[in-house]
């Protein structure tokens, strides 16, 4: 809501997707899904959108064919896509910093609530690309709106946003593994911080 141009990212977080109480039957689907990427980074995407700036706003979907070509080599690309770099593959600072923002809180989250363990959940990432390019970046951080009703200027949803989402297999922790932290969910939280940071600290890469 409120944005004009809504890319959308879901990023499946976890090497393990199947929960415990999943059949075998289950458990070898979603072994054999996004392997490449689940296994070395603990996440995958099975879908996204965004609005290509350089295309004069047009619309462009991947699903999941797409997510399953994805391996370690070129899903960097994929994040490449979906954040609008430009020809010559620069991104938005302030782009790259709000999002991390966002992640930085869920891994820090993740490094130590030891209560529950998550299963096919996401991260999702949403930002519009309608503010791209502006003058002014901090639009990306908060819009202005004028309330119609009574002339005021309130403040606008963000524009940027990271959020955990897709809770249906939450499981308490086993007696066996009490205080202990969800190393499956942490280690595709811990990927997506660093491939956003590596983005940021390339040299020459960000606007």
């Amino acid at each position: 809501a409120g944005l004009e141009w809504p890319c959308i990212m879901d990023v499946k977080i976890g090497r393990r997707t199947w929960d415990p109480l999943a059949t075998p039957e289950k458990r070898r689907a979603e072994e054999g899904k996004y392997k490449a990427c689940r296994q070395r980074y603990g996440l995958c995407i099975p879908g996204f959108q965004f609005y290509a700036v350089r295309k004069g706003g047009a619309l462009v979907r991947h699903g999941k064919d797409y997510g399953k070509r994805l391996t370690e080599d070129n899903i960097r690309d994929a994040f490449l896509l979906y954040l609008n770099a430009t020809e010559d593959g620069r991104l938005s600072r302030t782009l790259l910093e709000r999002f991390l923002a966002d992640l930085r809180i869920i891994r820090d989250w993740a490094r130590k609530q030891t209560t529950f363990r998550l299963y096919s959940s996401s991260v999702l990432l949403v930002y519009d690309a309608a503010q791209l390019g502006q003058c002014d970046d901090s639009a990306l951080q908060r819009n202005t709106s004028l309330n119609a009703s009574n002339g005021q200027t309130v403040a606008a949803p963000l524009a940027v946003k990271a959020r955990m989402i897709d809770f249906a297999h939450a499981f308490p922790v086993d007696a066996s593994e009490a205080g202990t932290v969800d190393d499956n969910y942490l280690q595709g939280v811990e990927s997506l911080v660093g491939l956003f940071e590596q983005f940021l600290a390339a040299e020459g890469n960000v606007d």
